[in-house]
């Protein structure tokens, strides 16, 4: 394995941990490698030429992987208008749809709206945008009332008697 690790940097019964992810913000936190403990592999631009995010990856010698990475808290600086609370990179795979439909909404639990489209941390759709249930049932029997009602309008006018007018007069 292509490593930048050393027998030097873990001493004391460290554990290694090869290509650890330290670059991602959760929970009010940024994460970034403990450069105390951790290196960044050098040819790892060689061995994954087309993954571009994988040159992020760093190894470390620690107790835990969580050791790998440091932990900062962090707010996002306040904005004049509202702005929707930017992707985080905590999931292990995120993937990326187009927006969701008129008669859904975005799961804001594991989706955030990332340009033209959706972030996800789930790879199934249904996870991402569930679906409005409640305003449909309400669309529907708004529509169900106007069209009971157009024909009762309707109806209604038949039955009514007309008065007749006597032109010769």
């Amino acid at each position: 394995m292509d490593t930048c690790l050393t027998d030097e940097m873990c001493v004391g019964k460290k554990y290694k941990y090869y290509q650890q992810w330290c670059i991602y913000h959760m929970d009010n936190y940024n994460y970034s490698p403990n450069y105390t403990i951790s290196c960044h592999p050098e040819r790892i631009e060689r061995t994954y030429p087309s993954c571009a995010s994988c040159w992020k990856w760093t190894d470390c010698c620690a107790d835990s992987p969580q050791d790998c990475c440091i932990k900062e808290f962090y707010t996002y600086p306040p904005t004049n208008s509202p702005t929707l609370h930017p992707c985080s990179s905590g999931c292990d795979k995120p993937y990326y749809f187009e927006k969701c439909n008129i008669f859904q909404n975005i799961n804001q639990k594991i989706t955030c709206e990332s340009g033209d489209g959706i972030q996800c941390c789930s790879d199934n759709i249904n996870d991402c945008c569930i679906f409005k249930k409640d305003e449909m049932f309400v669309y529907s029997g708004l529509i169900i009332i106007i069209l009971f009602l157009s024909f009762y309008m309707m109806t209604r006018d038949k039955y009514k008697i007309n008065p007749a007018t006597n032109s010769n007069v």
